[in-house]
């Protein structure tokens, strides 16, 4: 296939997609802005030292500048460039390139930060730091690649192996209805490629499960779909998994008919990934009500429908620790008081406990409950912090923030006093016990809620004087919280504590030869200057 031809596509594929305009655009933003001239474009090329792909090249000489495109469109020539670029940082050698995991990824090719993305020219943008970048030498010289300059996200580089072959997939990806917003990074093809790839054994399972997941883009599913995604339901537990995603995803009407019967499934993750769906597709839009009870099955026979508590209530005993505590958080979400299912406090199951515990935190001072109720489930949230397992008693610790801080609301009723000083006495007494460090962290950020109480204070020196570093960089955090959003007093009322004077005159005597502490009190040293 030449070059010649596919502009010819371009070309005719463009025409297309403006004459039907299938996305609903505004027609303003279907024109692709008249090509360069030779001389803009050898003057570019010389004026850089570089030469552009050619396919790239063509495309702007022959069919637009810029304009209509990937994106918020294609850039125009005077903004070709990535970051600040060095006048000669385009003709540098490019070392973007795919699979890359390192999260400082450019120091494994001895280049700083601002030089990862030389040898490349900027075309496009996401929005925000999310960059579309063509890359101008090297084995990847000619493809597409998408960059995040805060590299939240690794470099991520489309299938199509150049300019033209992206751009013409996106103009047939308009055509078809596809959602665009998240182009390129699927596989690309027709709904018949990708039900052909993903049925065959000839293809690695991870690849026929990524040609399943990309059929989400699509705007609906042939029959012919939809029954190898209930057939697959069958095959590999990867197989399934991505069944269970696409058919809750497109067919959101049959969700219960395709999904219900993999609750008997023998694969626990298939079980749990399915029961997850349910509930999602399940879930009221708004405070549940009488009339939204039904669990249909079937839409041909909606008399014959499940109650949707009554399904979630029979899962709370489910033996899958994981299926019980989803149902727990979806009955949280439905608005239901989950008091009377105190029995879930013993489940054998941690993961019950802990969402038990922490849902019920949530709760616990809003109506229907009664004080009585309220120090029950104040006491159980005591008798969390003695579980065997960290992630209980990391939520009981979470859900005594609603019995240590008073809310400035009249609605809410007055905190008993000995519910905020006894439950800062006990997370005073456990934190240097404590062995799990992120229950630590929760334990600071709940003293911040209850600073005006000494107990709670003492929690901020004893995290200062912490042999390890992840606890004090827990208590520098929190402080820096304190004096941006506040807690127990208000941001400017932190400021001016002598407890917190005290905590940062510790953190900044730390060791800044020692590169792991080097950093805390650097921080610690700054946080202190400019607060202060």
């Amino acid at each position: 296939m030449g070059l010649d031809e596919q502009l010819n596509r371009i070309r005719s594929k463009l025409k297309h997609v403006q004459e039907k305009n299938p996305q609903g655009r505004d027609p303003r933003e279907l024109v692709l802005q008249p090509p360069l001239t030779l001389s803009q474009v050898e003057q570019f090329e010389s004026k850089h030292g570089i030469t552009l792909p050619e396919d790239f090249r063509r495309f702007v000489l022959e069919v637009g500048s810029s304009g209509f495109g990937p994106a918020y469109g294609l850039e125009t020539l005077d903004r070709w460039f990535c970051e600040a670029d060095a006048p000669d940082g385009i003709q540098k050698p490019a070392i973007v390139q795919p699979d890359l995991q390192a999260e400082h990824w450019w120091e494994d090719f001895g280049v700083d930060e601002d030089e990862r993305y030389q040898g490349t020219l900027y075309i496009a943008t996401h929005g925000c730091t999310y960059e579309i970048l063509l890359v101008l030498n090297g084995p990847h010289r000619g493809r597409v690649v998408y960059v995040d300059l805060d590299e939240y996200t690794r470099p991520f580089f489309p299938e199509n192996q150049s300019f033209v072959s992206w751009y013409e997939r996106w103009l047939d990806e308009n055509l078809w209805g596809y959602d665009l917003d998240w182009f390129g990074y699927t596989v690309p093809g027709t709904e018949a490629d990708l039900l052909r790839m993903a049925s065959s054994a000839a293809f690695p399972v991870q690849r026929r499960c990524d040609a399943i997941l990309s059929l989400w883009r699509l705007p609906s599913l042939r029959s012919e779909t939809v029954q190898f995604l209930v057939d697959g339901l069958s095959e590999t537990e990867e197989v399934a998994l991505a069944s269970i995603q696409i058919l809750k995803n497109l067919v959101r009407n049959l969700v219960n008919h395709f999904l219900l019967p993999v609750l008997s499934d023998q694969r626990p993750g298939v079980r749990q990934e399915a029961f997850s769906k349910i509930i999602w597709a399940n879930k009221p839009p708004g405070p549940y009500t009488l009339e939204r009870r039904a669990l249909v099955t079937d839409p041909a026979t909606p008399q014959q429908s499940l109650d949707l508590l009554q399904f979630l209530k029979d899962h709370l005993q489910d033996p899958d620790g994981k299926v019980a505590a989803t149902a727990v958080t979806a009955l949280a979400d439905l608005d239901q008081p989950l008091y009377s299912f105190q029995e879930l406090r013993q489940s054998p199951h941690p993961e019950v406990r802990a969402v038990y515990l922490d849902q019920l935190g949530h709760q616990a001072l809003q109506e229907p409950y009664t004080t009585d109720e309220q120090q029950h489930m104040w006491e159980w949230m005591l008798a969390g912090l003695e579980d065997p397992d960290a992630q209980v008693r990391n939520k009981a610790v979470s859900g005594l923030k609603t019995f240590t801080h008073q809310v400035d609301d009249p609605e809410h009723p007055p905190l008993k006093e000995v519910w905020r000083s006894t439950s800062i006495q006990r997370l005073h007494e456990g934190f240097t016990t404590e062995p799990d460090v992120e229950v630590r962290k929760t334990i600071l950020f709940v003293a911040r809620y209850a600073f005006d109480l000494s107990g709670a204070q003492t929690i901020f020196l004893m995290a200062a004087q912490q042999p390890d570093l992840a606890t004090r960089q827990a208590v520098l955090s929190e402080i820096d919280e304190a004096f941006r959003n506040g807690g127990a007093k208000p941001s400017d009322g932190f400021r001016k504590e002598p407890t917190i004077h005290q905590v940062l005159d510790l953190l900044s005597q730390g060791d800044v030869v020692v590169p792991e502490e080097q950093a805390l009190t650097l921080q610690a040293r700054k946080l202190r200057k400019r607060c202060f």
